[in-house]
């Protein structure tokens, strides 16, 4: 038997009163939340969220900081923790489950304390599915689960109805469902629920007030025998429907959205891909912003754990006020957490953090004496756990089945040691091991996940595959729980076979299906043929590992090394997908080759030392290569150098010198998920309408590409004026491709003696992103933004030139940056009479000694809605603000001299600055300006723009400081960006 009494918790039930002790046991308040994340006031995870009631819970007892849930879904987390087993010992793993069916033969924990002569009451979501999935000997009295988390009838929510809108009445008023306007992307479900905002109705419509009302009123009554008391709240499950008062307290323009990279996923496995792009538990996050919904979304969800908060408030308000005040236990949690957007998916059964994660609060009776006042337990816990900590707390004999361990010594003492890791199911073979430091991600094919908690709270970046991480993932790896009623999990395409320990019985499930998140349709008879064949290569192979990917059978890849171009021409056309093919060290002159075998690796002996001079004609035409390792230099063609027109490609260390061309490199509209990193680009000749490098853009599908940690260098006019010669060193679209929508990410970027031609940059698409890039010593060329529009200019350096002219488009935005340019502007917004310029924010950026601010010219059709928020002007001439029209929105500026027309919203203020790690000036702690909370410029305060929110939303969550603190551009000190060359910005890694 696991009972477990600690000293000190001997000495807590003996500190009771003597009119106390006449009661032989202590009272539970079991209190169920449903699908609520780690959003709470007390863990500090989001800054708006208000939740007083769970805070003063918190500090009056002991709340865990690092409590997973058994499963991040809510069947197999609620049968998990009502049995006291895991999925992986129970065989329950998905949402279609019913604890009657199912678990007959495992007494509840609910029956548990009935059969320990205990009164267990309960109403609400505790057990998952209806009332009728509930076991018999559950309660002495069940109130029921109430309809759902929505105020409207099932009926209303019926995807079918929803064409695309359903018109219903409530409580006297009219609605159109969905409320949010957004089509339903999950199409398994009956209802759609993926929809949210206020209703301004009564509380008592909805459940949970309803469940409320019936605990407070059992809390009310006199009962003589010890009682535990289950409350299942269904907030904030979607639909996330709430009492408009809630909604009021987090307004849509100022709502604080979750970190969530659009690149995020690029070094996630399949299987998470699958999980995340899924909409199988909610929707798909490319709708919620398409629809502009994300910040209404977040809205609702806060308001929703508010509002369930103010419940949980009024029923502790009564306990408090009655007579079990003193002999009553408390424990609050949630059964899973819950995406809203991170790792761009929605809803819960992923393994990451957000969905792992979950409140837990454990609070003594209120006489209690043996907690201390650090309250706060940091050490790693599931909820798993709860099943043995009541039965400590009624001391009452733990059951011999049950596989967690009591909390209750946490509870008196948080701090002293308790076991490693946790781990959380999602499926078969899919598992979370949990530690302080790490989180790793087992998936059923073998693949996996591992993130540093510490670093990289935000899981960011994938460590599994590095090489300094090895000993740590062969560890956690054998913290994955063995799973001995199954020998094998294979991947066989986008379907996993599961088989039995026995052999005789099979699982399959179709992973491109919505409704698999939880794996609850087997569709092995309807795919026999698939069974079949990964079953006798099973016997055929008899693997050891249990976590397998069968692929297509494969020879293993050659390396073939070439010294010629017919060498290679040979070389390519034995070759099949993953096989490399190498360059032998040398000078290669004249070559035209089409490298139109996918999947190929070309590279060079040894990165730098295989040069390509004379007329060079390189096309990669087949998707997914690797092109790495070469220089090109001195030649002369009437083509492009490099052109791509396939997909995945992947171009590295190449180097570009003195070849005349029309482009170095040119990727062209048909490309999609180009990468270009650690290239250098120097030294065109000029030619006519000519540019260093060239992205094309599609007229219906973005591109994708990446174009870092590269270096554009010595691309100089004749005369070195910066006129308008055509040797842009970097140009995304063209003119007639201004509305097309390119994605495009340059970032790391180094651009120096890039006076070719007036635009170092010359933007003509939509939606791209151009962040922590230098510009040096241009001349008076400068970054353009000149047709397109929603583009972001982000945490940029320019020096000694010009800055940034914004020449056409709707919703640019100029972010966090630093501008020393002392060329004939820092940033120029022009009057074109084509596609004027409408909505531009100019925000955070600081101006040091630099040049002016021009508005004008090109045109008679003056900016509109121009936003001059929170910049930081110091050392600047007097005149530097020209043509200003008066119409511009200035807020939260400072300047250390007076400027002509200086605006309201501009304040003179001898502010200090101080030099930072990487020789740029920032306002200093010590300045006279002094942070004003009621008027900090956050990004998020700015009203809503039109751009597109995917674009937008990686810029304002981006891991960087967003400088809503104080005015200029923050975040120089840190090693985001390197303001000057350095290693790590300046082409090949040789």
């Amino acid at each position: 038997m696991k009972f477990l009494m600690t000293t000190a918790l001997i000495w807590l039930i003996a500190s009771m009163t003597h009119a106390q002790q006449d009661i032989a046991k202590p009272n539970i308040l079991f209190i169920a939340i449903d699908d609520m994340n780690d959003w709470v006031g007390y863990l500090n995870t989001h800054p708006q969220v208000q939740t007083p009631h769970f805070d003063n819970l918190a500090k009056r007892g002991v709340y865990f900081t690092s409590a997973h849930c058994p499963a991040p879904i809510c069947g197999p987390s609620r049968t998990a923790i009502l049995s006291g087993l895991r999925p992986t010992t129970s065989g329950i793993y998905t949402n279609g489950v019913s604890y009657q069916r199912d678990m007959s033969d495992h007494i509840s924990l609910p029956a548990y304390f009935r059969n320990h002569n205990y009164q267990v009451w309960g109403k609400g979501k505790i057990f998952h599915s209806g009332t009728n999935a509930i076991p018999d000997q559950a309660f002495d009295e069940y109130g029921g689960k109430g309809a759902s988390a929505s105020p409207f009838q099932g009926a209303d929510l019926q995807t079918k109805l929803q064409d695309p809108y359903h018109h219903t009445e409530l409580g006297g008023k009219a609605f159109r469902l969905p409320l949010n306007g957004m089509i339903a992307d999950r199409h398994w479900g009956r209802n759609n629920t993926f929809d949210w905002g206020p209703i301004d109705l009564p509380d008592s419509l909805w459940d949970d007030t309803q469940t409320t009302d019936w605990a407070v009123a059992k809390l009310n009554q006199d009962h003589d025998e010890p009682f535990f008391l289950a409350v299942g709240f269904t907030r904030p499950h979607q639909p996330l429907f709430n009492p408009k008062r809630f909604h009021d307290l987090y307004p849509v323009d100022q709502v604080v959205l979750p970190i969530s990279d659009f690149d995020d996923l690029q070094d996630v496995p399949r299987a998470g891909l699958e999980y995340a792009l899924a909409a199988s538990t909610s929707g798909l996050h490319s709708t919620v912003t398409n629809y502009g919904q994300w910040p209404h979304a977040v809205s609702s969800y806060l308001a929703a754990i508010s509002y369930v908060d103010d419940l949980v408030g009024k029923i502790i308000n009564t306990l408090d006020q009655s007579k079990y005040a003193q002999n009553t236990w408390v424990v609050l949690w949630s059964d899973h957490g819950w995406h809203l957007g991170e790792k761009q998916h929605w809803g819960k059964a992923t393994g990451w953090y957000r969905s792992t994660r979950v409140p837990l609060i454990i609070v003594p009776p209120k006489n209690a004496q043996s907690i201390g006042k650090e309250n706060g337990c940091d050490q790693v816990v599931n909820l798993l756990d709860l099943a043995p900590t009541l039965a400590d707390m009624a001391q009452i004999p733990q059951h011999k089945d049950w596989e967690g361990q009591s909390l209750l010594p946490l509870v008196s003492d948080p701090s002293q040691p308790w076991q490693s890791h946790t781990v959380t199911t999602f499926g078969y073979g899919n598992h979370t091991v949990t530690t302080n430091r790490w989180q790793y991600i087992h998936y059923f094919d073998g693949t996996a996940e591992l993130y540093d908690l510490q670093n990289d709270p935000q899981q960011i970046t994938n460590l599994a595959s590095y090489p300094s991480y090895r000993e740590t993932v062969k560890h956690l790896r054998t913290l994955v729980p063995a799973e001995p009623h199954w020998k094998y999990m294979v991947r066989y395409h986008n379907f996993k076979l599961v088989v039995s320990a026995t052999e005789d019985t099979f699982k399959l499930f179709n992973l491109y299906h919505q409704n698999q998140s939880d794996e609850r349709t087997d569709v092995a008879s309807q795919y026999p043929h698939i069974v079949t064949k990964i079953n006798r290569w099973l016997m055929k192979s008899r693997p050891e590992s249990k976590y397998l990917t069968m692929a297509p059978v494969q020879q293993h890849s050659l390396q073939i090394p070439v010294a010629s171009r017919e060498q290679f021409l040979n070389a390519m056309d034995q070759s099949k997908s993953g096989d490399t093919i190498i360059w032998k060290n040398g000078t290669y002159r004249n070559l035209i080759i089409d490298i139109n075998q996918p999947g190929l690796v070309i590279m060079a002996q040894d990165p730098g030392k295989v040069v390509f001079e004379g007329r060079i004609e390189i096309v990669l035409s087949a998707n997914g290569l690797i092109f790495s390792g070469f220089q090109f230099i001195n030649g002369t063609t009437e083509e492009d150098v490099l052109k791509i027109s396939a997909s995945h490609i992947l171009l590295e260390d190449l180097n570009f010198s003195n070849l005349k061309c029309h482009y170095y490199l040119n990727i062209l509209p048909t490309s999609q998920h180009v990468r270009v990193q650690f290239c250098n680009f120097e030294q065109k000749p000029i030619l006519p309408n000519s540019s260093v490098v060239q992205v094309q853009v599609h007229k219906s599908q973005p591109g994708y590409h990446q174009i870092r940690y590269c270096s554009f260098q010595n691309h100089t006019a004749p005369e070195g004026a910066g006129g308008d010669y055509g040797i842009e060193a970097l140009r995304i679209g063209y003119s007639y491709q201004s509305t097309f929508v390119s994605r495009t990410v340059v970032e790391y970027c180094y651009f120096t003696k890039c006076n070719g031609d007036g635009e170092i940059i010359s933007s003509k698409a939509r939606e791209n992103i151009y962040r922590y890039n230098t510009f040096a010593d241009n001349g008076d060329a400068h970054f353009t933004l000149r047709h397109g529009s929603d583009n972001v200019v982000y945490g940029n350096f320019f020096f000694g030139g010009a800055g940034i002219r914004v020449k056409e488009g709707q919703n640019q935005m100029i972010y966090n940056n630093y501008f020393r340019t002392g060329g004939r502007f820092s940033l120029r917004l022009m009057n074109y009479d084509v596609d004027p310029l409408d909505n531009i924010i100019v925000a955070q950026n600081s101006f040091i000694d630099s040049g002016p601010i021009l508005f004008g010219g090109m045109g008679d059709s003056p900016p509109e809605n121009i936003k001059i928020y929170g910049n930081l002007f110091s050392d600047m001439d007097k005149q530097s603000l020209h043509n200003l029209t008066g119409k511009e929105k200035w807020k939260f500026n400072i300047t250390n001299r007076p400027l002509n027309h200086q605006p309201d919203g501009c304040n003179t203020i001898d502010f200090n600055m101080k030099s930072s790690t990487k020789g740029a000036y920032l306002l200093a702690e010590n300045s006279k300006y002094k942070f004003n909370p009621d008027k900090s410029l956050q990004l998020l305060d700015i009203p809503e723009l039109d751009d597109d929110p995917d674009i937008r939303l990686d810029i304002m969550q981006n891991k960087r400081s967003n400088g809503g603190r104080i005015p200029g551009c923050t975040g120089l000190h840190t090693s985001a960006v390197t303001p000057y060359a350095s290693d790590i910005n300046t082409g090949p890694r040789y």
